[in-house]
């Protein structure tokens, strides 16, 4: 039987969570800190995870309350314009309430034993315990100061609003995305619908991008007057673009842990962390020992995959953006993604190309 240790989680996050249910389950004294004084608040998430990725989460007793749309596809367009739609026909995806998926996680970590610290900031160098675990963001403060390997990242800025002007630009089942480096140099800007006249709103881009001014910029694109700033729920955060080097350590007998996007455990192309960080939390709650190469051998050459294709995507100019778009249209790519895509493992998609076009 495995030993059981006392365990430090700093972050009430889906990784944080995860892992503690996880641990408790295996018998191991279990505290987890978060600086909020609620689970899920704020939210700092576009909150759109994939069908596959939502089932994965065993440890989440109900899916059908946290659920607020289903997502059947994506449009995305060019720097100039140019619509290519992908359109699955059923659901591949779903728009969560980060809140309630957060919370629905809290209660059954607690259930399992778990005990939860809200409001209460952690400390590392008073963090004792024979585990530690940072799963509190890219940002984490368990990684700066145990000195893990630092991580590009980009930022986000996103805000929720409604109205009949909001309705005008959003098609109820589909995610709007839009390239742009002189709007969103390094990353993209997005649509997410939540109902027929409410959405989701953002961008990430690099540092030293003026934010504010850009979503400005964005809603004037989508032809969107300013005014709805006033009233929107505004968020934004850091969005990790590689992984960390080294996402474990032995300290003066202290294990110490990085997981989730503290570890950088998120697709670099489109930000999304929830399935790569719920699943490497699974693996450190259920195996600390393996965890490192657990996450690694299961999961790395895929996120690698997905940071490389972030590379080229910034390497492209615009022009030569459109051009792509011309070309994959011309090629009708949409249907080779519509039959063998998937939004978190790109390696089986491209392995698929040869048996597609030269079929």
């Amino acid at each position: 039987m495995e030993e059981t240790e006392d365990v430090e989680i700093i972050g009430a996050g889906p990784a944080g969570l995860i892992a503690g249910i996880n641990f408790a389950k295996k018998g191991h004294e279990v505290k987890i800190w978060e600086e909020h004084e609620e689970i899920g608040k704020p939210v700092q998430c576009a909150g759109i995870i994939s069908k596959e990725a939502l089932e994965s989460m065993v440890e989440l007793k109900s899916r059908s309350k946290i659920i607020l749309n289903e997502i059947y596809g994506a449009k995305i367009y060019s720097p100039q314009g140019i619509e290519f739609s992908v359109d699955g026909g059923d659901v591949k995806a779903y728009v969560v309430d980060r809140h309630m998926l957060d919370s629905s996680l809290g209660e059954q970590y607690v259930s399992e034993g778990g005990k939860l610290m809200l409001g209460e900031k952690a400390k590392p160098h008073k963090l004792e315990k024979g585990v530690i675990v940072g799963a509190d963001g890219p940002n984490s403060i368990i990684a700066r100061h145990f000195s893990f390997p630092d991580m590009p990242k980009v930022f986000g800025y996103q805000i929720e609003a409604e109205g009949k002007q909001i309705g005008r630009i959003i098609e109820k089942n589909h995610v709007k995305v839009f390239l742009s480096h002189a709007l969103f140099p390094g990353f993209f800007g997005w649509v997410i619908p939540l109902n027929e006249e409410k959405a989701r709103i953002g961008f990430a881009a690099s540092r030293g991008t003026l934010l504010y001014r850009h979503m400005k910029s964005f809603l004037k694109k989508l032809n969107v007057e300013e005014k709805v700033l006033k009233n929107a729920m505004k968020s934004g955060g850091a969005i990790p673009l590689k992984t960390r080097s080294q996402t474990t350590k032995t300290i003066n007998k202290k294990k110490i842990c990085l997981v989730g996007d503290a570890a950088g455990q998120v697709k670099a192309t489109t930000g999304g962390g929830i399935f790569f960080g719920t699943s490497c939390a699974r693996l450190l709650g259920s195996d600390i020992g393996n965890y490192e190469g657990a996450w690694r051998k299961n999961f790395s050459s895929e996120l690698l995959f997905h940071q490389a294709a972030r590379r080229i995507m910034n390497s492209l100019p615009d022009k030569m953006i459109d051009r792509a778009f011309s070309l994959m249209k011309e090629h009708k790519v949409n249907k080779f993604l519509e039959k063998y895509g998937s939004m978190d493992f790109l390696i089986p998609t491209i392995k698929s190309l040869p048996k597609y076009f030269l079929s």
